[in-house]
């Protein structure tokens, strides 16, 4: 009898499992989420289960949703950066008005 295909605890197409590269190791170790993980995932797994383009197509699909979150995120984050140096220009702005009258 041959040597039987595991499909559900460390298959071949995620490294197996004495690859210390397998995929779910890689995604634990590095602690990534759900997207990013799959995106891994289906990146490592591409060329080893015959549907190379869709599974670099679902990877991209997952990327695309972080990057829409982290360019919200960083989108908001830098308009209040920006906010933030215009209300401390202003403040210096009307301390230096202040010295410059009580200097008179």
């Amino acid at each position: 009898m041959g040597k039987s295909k595991e499909s559900v605890n460390h298959p071949d197409h995620y490294g197996g499992k004495d690859n210390p590269y397998e995929v779910i190791k890689i995604i634990e170790a590095h602690d990534l989420d759900f997207r990013l993980g799959n995106s891994i995932k289906y990146i490592l797994r591409s060329d080893k289960k015959g549907c190379t383009a869709d599974d670099l197509r679902k990877a991209i699909w997952y990327l695309n949703r972080v990057l829409s979150e982290k360019t919200v995120e960083e989108t908001k984050r830098l308009e209040s950066n920006k906010k933030r140096r215009k209300a401390y220009a202003a403040k210096k702005k009307r301390e230096a008005k202040k010295k410059t009258a009580g200097a008179r």
